[in-house]
C-alpha cells in the first residue's frame, strides 16, 4: 500500500471538504438566489429575475425604507416587496397618492393605479409596510398587514439574470 498516496488524497479531500462547507456557510448565512414569481414588482422586478439576496442586511444592518427585501411570507411561500413604511411610520394614501407621515412621497418607481383613500396604523416596533412596484397586482401589507422584522431573508441587492438588466436595484 502507498502511503505517500493516501496521505495526499486525506490531504486533497480536505481542502475540498473545506471548500464545500465554506460555500453552505455563505449560502445559508451570507447571500441566496431568488427568482422573481408573478408581476408585483414590474418594471423594477419582472417575472424570471433572477436575483442576489443579501442576508446581512436583515441580521446586523438596518433596513431602510425604499429596500427591496424577500421575506417569509405564510412559512411556505417567500415574496419580495418594497420597504415603504419603518417603525412608528403612518402611512396613507389620498388622491392616488402615497403620504408618509402626513408628507406626499414621489415614486417614479410604481405602475400607477386608482387607490382608495386610506390612512393604516402606525408601524410597530420591529415591523415594517411593504407594497409591491405594480400597485394593481400585488399582495403586500395592504392585504395581510405589516412583517416582522424576524420574517425578512434579505435585502435584494443585484438582478444576475436576465443578462442584459444584470446590475443593482434601486
Amino acid at each position: 500500500m502507498d502511503w505517500l498516496g493516501v496521505k495526499e488524497f486525506i490531504k486533497d479531500s480536505f481542502i475540498y471538504i473545506l471548500l464545500c462547507l465554506l460555500v453552505i456557510f455563505i449560502v445559508v448565512y451570507v447571500v441566496s438566489f431568488g427568482q422573481v414569481i408573478g408581476p408585483s414588482m414590474n418594471n423594477t422586478l419582472n417575472n424570471g429575475n433572477i436575483i442576489l439576496v443579501s442576508k446581512l442586511h436583515s441580521k446586523i444592518l438596518t433596513i431602510k425604507r425604499n429596500d427591496i427585501i424577500a421575506f417569509d411570507y405564510s412559512g411556505n411561500k417567500f415574496l419580495i416587496k418594497r420597504v415603504i413604511g419603518i417603525e412608528n411610520d403612518i402611512i396613507s394614501f389620498k388622491d392616488n397618492k402615497l403620504y408618509i407621515n402626513d408628507k406626499l412621497v414621489e415614486e417614479d418607481y410604481i405602475i400607477p393605479i386608482e387607490i382608495k383613500d386610506k390612512t393604516y396604523d402606525v408601524v410597530p416596533k420591529d415591523s415594517y409596510f411593504v407594497m409591491g412596484d405594480n400597485r394593481g397586482d400585488s399582495l403586500d401589507s395592504r392585504n395581510f398587514g405589516f412583517i416582522k422584522k424576524s420574517d425578512i431573508i434579505g435585502k435584494v441587492l443585484f438582478r444576475i439574470f436576465p443578462f442584459d438588466k444584470i446590475g443593482t436595484i434601486k
